[in-house]
């Protein structure tokens, strides 16, 4: 499903949701918090954030970055385990984004990862002074 099907389809989703129920509760404590902040005038000063949707945020970061998906799929898509994923994560090979809460991966950072050449196998052991004499007498 291309991104803006994806949107359209969330956006429809979320129109979905029942919310004058969500905004009346809002407004029950947004009463609630006022007339705490009557009783003590320090609540007043907090300042009134909106949690914003995961959902949104998954669109705006899809917006952003392009398709993406949980970086728990990782080891499963390329064949490694947990622990190779995650060095790979941590040492900058692979970038991740943290969206609602979630770390995603964008495909464009995974195809980046695929596309560069690397060495498999074990590493060529390096000879020392001494083996390296004794290999060439």
């Amino acid at each position: 499903m291309a991104a803006g099907a994806w949107r359209e389809h969330c956006a429809a989703v979320e129109e979905s949701i029942d919310l004058p129920s969500r905004e009346l509760v809002v407004s029950e404590h947004m009463e609630m918090m006022a007339d705490q902040a009557e009783l003590f005038p320090v609540l007043g000063a907090i300042p009134q954030t909106r949690k914003r949707s995961p959902l949104r945020e998954m669109l705006d970061a899809m917006e952003r970055h392009g398709p993406l998906f949980p970086r728990a799929f990782l080891p499963m898509a390329l064949d490694l385990s947990r622990q190779r994923v995650a060095d790979l994560v941590n040492d900058g090979r692979i970038a991740t984004i943290q969206v609602a809460g979630r770390e995603m991966v964008p495909v464009a950072a995974l195809e980046a990862f695929l596309s560069l050449e690397r060495k498999t196998g074990r590493p060529v052991k390096e000879l020392t002074l001494r083996e390296s004499i004794r290999k060439n007498l």
